[in-house]
């Protein structure tokens, strides 16, 4: 008798994956912005950050949030408004996730300050950003960085007996901005 492996028994089952929905064709609902930072790199090596105060917790990821306000631009001018003109459809631009990773109340404050910032100054100027979801609610399981570190994102720490959230000090900012757009009806 011949032993039959999960990859030989998967490769019996025919499935046909396409599927069309005519229906969708053509249909966008909004583009989505997945933003950290940029970083440095010279060619393909990745060049240390060397400024304690742009060091997050992130192998390789910096605190630069006008790179947050150019991605904005950048992709309103070279998808959404093309789409919309060819469309007839606005279409907004939501920011899918962005935090940081830092167990440093201090970065994580200025963090938001000057990452909502930057997204508040590309809505001023007339980009439509239209949502803002941060990463993440709390703390999580994230991959350990290159030097073994955890890498904590959370708005919210997990309580030691793990039961309970608390709201970081330096994710305040981001507690005063959701107030705000209370209290303007958005």
């Amino acid at each position: 008798k011949r032993n039959i492996s999960i990859a030989d028994k998967v490769a019996e089952i025919a499935v046909d994956l396409r599927y069309v929905n005519k229906k969708a064709i053509g249909a966008l609902d909004f583009i989505g912005l997945s933003y950290y930072s940029n970083r440095y790199q010279f060619f393909s090596k990745t060049v240390p950050i060397t400024d304690e105060r742009l060091r997050t917790d992130g192998d390789t990821y910096y605190h630069y949030p006008n790179g947050m306000y150019r991605a904005i631009v950048e992709i309103y001018e070279r998808f959404i408004k093309p789409f919309e003109r060819a469309t007839g459809k606005k279409l907004p631009l939501l920011v899918a996730e962005n935090g940081i990773a830092t167990k440093d109340d201090a970065k994580r404050k200025r963090f938001y300050h000057e990452y909502l910032y930057a997204m508040m100054r590309a809505t001023q100027d007339g980009y439509p950003v239209y949502g803002y979801l941060p990463w993440t609610l709390m703390d999580n399981y994230e991959w350990p960085g290159l030097d073994g570190t955890d890498r904590r994102y959370g708005i919210f720490a997990v309580t030691d007996d793990g039961k309970h959230l608390k709201l970081k000090p330096g994710s305040q900012p981001l507690r005063a901005f959701g107030n705000a757009l209370k209290t303007r009806g958005g």
